[in-house]
């Protein structure tokens, strides 16, 4: 599950939230779930 967070209008793209993509579900449907989210999915940090 996807969760976005509003970024101040100065702050260009998008943030997405997840728990942990690729933990509890395959990486590929998490990059699946950013691309279909965002439009890009080029980038995914794991914290």
């Amino acid at each position: 599950m996807l969760r976005r967070v509003d970024l101040p209008t100065r702050v260009p793209g998008r943030l997405l939230l997840h728990s942990m993509p690729g933990h509890f579900e395959a990486i590929e449907r998490g990059w699946h779930q950013v691309k279909k989210r965002s439009g890009r999915g080029d980038r995914m940090m794991v914290m």
